[in-house]
């Protein structure tokens, strides 16, 4: 640190304090001088202070420690001055506004010149008090902040091409050996133009995170200090590479991550939920996203704010916002900042995972089962590379089942550092059933899937349905039908009311899936008390064990096998069946969807309070190389 104490201190130093867009009279600027002389002890430098006035006070105010300079003569003056110094150069320290470091501060400055010798510039961080947040490099605009609390985790020095800052030191070996650009209007335009000399020779401008100058009241406007005219003059055909270089900087999405609001001390965690994909229509993807909804919604707390991510037609079609009141309901993140983001659904692209990482430090996705890498065909190309990078470097990865966490890490590795949890949706019956259901007397055979490969309704319909020509088939997933015992439902337009009657009216509940994550349609239907009959699976053993006691699940092996076991139920034999319930006493409290919210809200502040921003910045690298070696 330089002692500007010690009388033979060899360095010398000019500052410039500039004032000319500030509409201050003449007692206000004596003010600020005398705090800058006395409170930040710049009285004991070594140095020359001018100060930039506006036009009406420059010519009646004077102070005898300071030269004072008009608007109009400062951009010559400074030539002048650049020209004198090249010969016996010093550092310059060029303050707008109020943004004037303390004499320790400068200290650091100038050392940090001395530590780096391809430095053309190097500029302070501004603190803005009570709470002590910075403001960004990239928005000094002041309208958010960086969490102060975080700031132990920024790199000593960041490195920039030119900008203007709200405080900058110039390097002496800038003014021993670049020459001031001609053809310039402003003072500003004038630093900006030497820092861009400086660095189309190498020299870069660092900020010293290390150097903090602390503020009660603050604004800085650079676009209003150099015009757009001026901006494009100076920094001739690299402006627009400079341009870039700053908007892709590092140092932007690792403090994007670090953002407060600029009003208030935050003591509470945001929770931002991705709802993104979530369709105008009743599916299964729609009905996790409610009943998490519901159930966060039921377990308010003041320490938590959530906020949803859920497309604009989603939000009317639900009438979330009357529904669900203690969430705050968003199209997109429009620059906020949230401590936690957790993807409710599976991320198929990386682009799902650039997004999400933009606006939260701790990023966390669902996997609701390993389908689409292991049958491959109805997914995109590179979702396997997704799913590795999801283990690698998510934060958080939250299975609906202990089966699907098994079949993710057989395939993926999962990093050491992230935090897994299984949270399984409601098992509560009360969360399906209507509480006043029907006594209709059943009718038909209820089939759930779809049109995909594993869910295998083609073979088993043409099957049951020749086996069993006098029983009527409802089929919800396959929208038409060619056999006449055969009704079918596409899934996405059955209403909650339409969904209730075809169970009511079944005699039993088949899903002949080879594979599932959870299986909706198998909790539901024994939430009816239905006989479910379903494909032989490890997954159906660890929902039975913690299903309460309603309803009966048969497992079959093989599809032939559907026909001997609904001839035996049609004739009122009782079959085998998994036991229900192995894990769930009379004292333990249903796993209904405000279970589920309160383990989500759980799971998000384990995610807030272990947070590791080494993680965000491999991340970050992790998704600029693939972006950058893809073109995109």
């Amino acid at each position: 640190m330089v002692d500007y104490r010690n009388i033979n201190d060899p360095y010398t130093l000019d500052i410039y304090l500039y004032f000319a867009h500030e509409q201050l009279a003449a007692p206000a600027l004596k003010t600020i001088i005398d705090c800058a002389l006395l409170e930040l002890e710049w009285a004991a430098l070594p140095a020359n202070v001018f100060l930039i006035a506006p036009e009406s006070e420059a010519a009646g105010f004077s102070h005898p420690d300071v030269t004072t300079i008009r608007h109009s003569d400062a951009l010559s003056k400074f030539a002048t001055r650049w020209i004198e110094c090249e010969s016996t150069p010093r550092d310059m320290l060029v303050c707008f506004g109020a943004a004037m470091p303390p004499i320790d501060v400068i200290g650091r400055l100038q050392m940090t010149l001395r530590e780096d010798y391809m430095a053309s510039a190097v500029a302070p961080r501004i603190a803005i008090e009570p709470f002590g947040h910075l403001v960004p490099i990239y928005d000094q605009s002041c309208e958010s902040l960086v969490s102060r609390a975080q700031c132990s985790e920024l790199p000593p020095i960041y490195y920039l091409p030119e900008d203007l800052l709200p405080c900058i030191c110039i390097s002496q070996r800038v003014v021993a050996n670049i020459d001031l650009p001609t053809g310039l209007a402003t003072f500003p335009e004038a630093i900006l133009a030497l820092l861009r000399s400086a660095r189309r020779r190498g020299l870069l401008l660092l900020v010293d995170n290390r150097a903090i100058v602390s503020l009660q009241n603050y604004k800085f406007n650079k676009h209003a200090l150099v015009t757009r005219g001026a901006e494009l003059s100076q920094l001739s055909n690299d402006y627009s590479l400079v341009e870039c270089r700053l908007a892709n900087h590092p140092a932007i999405a690792q403090e994007l991550r670090m953002k407060v609001p600029a009003s208030y001390e935050r003591s509470t965690t945001s929770l931002l939920l991705d709802c993104t994909n979530m369709p105008p229509i009743h599916n299964g993807t729609t009905e996790c996203a409610l009943g998490i909804m519901r159930g966060i919604n039921a377990n308010r707390k003041d320490e938590l704010l959530v906020s949803a991510m859920v497309p604009t037609n989603s939000q009317s079609f639900f009438s979330l916002e009357d529904n669900f009141p203690t969430v705050r309901f968003v199209c997109s993140p429009n620059g906020e900042q949230f401590d936690v983001a957790i993807r409710l659904s599976q991320a198929w692209s990386i682009s799902n995972m650039k997004d999400l990482c933009r606006c939260a430090r701790s990023v966390a996705i669902t996997i609701l089962d390993s389908i689409g890498p292991d049958t491959i065909y109805p997914v995109q190309a590179d979702a396997d590379s997704v799913f590795q990078f999801v283990g690698e470097h998510a934060d958080g990865v939250l299975y609906d089942s202990e089966f699907t966490r098994r079949q993710f890490r057989r395939r993926y590795f999962v990093h050491p550092d992230v935090i897994e949890s299984v949270i399984y949706y409601s098992l509560d019956p009360e969360d399906y059933v209507p509480r006043a259901p029907k006594t209709d007397e059943p009718r038909w055979i209820l089939v759930f899937g779809n049109s995909y490969d594993h869910k295998d309704i083609p073979r088993t319909l043409n099957i049951l349905a020749a086996a069993f020509p006098f029983e009527q088939f409802k089929v919800v997933g396959m929208e038409h039908s060619s056999i006449s015992n055969v009704e079918g439902f596409f899934s996405g337009n059955l209403h909650d009311n339409e969904i209730d009657a075809l169970y009511q009216g079944a005699k039993f509940v088949i899903i002949p899936s080879f594979y599932e994550g959870f299986g909706f349609p198998v909790v539901r239907g024994l939430a009816y008390g239905k006989t479910v009959i379903v494909r032989q699976s490890e997954l159906w053993h660890e929902i039975a064990r913690n299903m309460p006691g309603v309803g009966r699940l048969i497992e079959f092996t093989k599809t032939l096998d559907l026909v001997e076991i609904l001839a035996l139920l049609l004739r009122g034999e009782v079959l085998p069946c998994l036991r229900l319930g192995a894990s769930v006493s009379a004292k333990t409290e249903p796993h209904n969807w405000q279970r589920v919210g309160e383990q989500i809200i759980e799971f998000a502040k384990r995610l807030r309070e272990s947070e590791k921003p080494e993680r965000w910045l491999q991340r970050d690298r992790a998704l600029r190389y693939i972006y950058e070696s893809s073109g995109r």
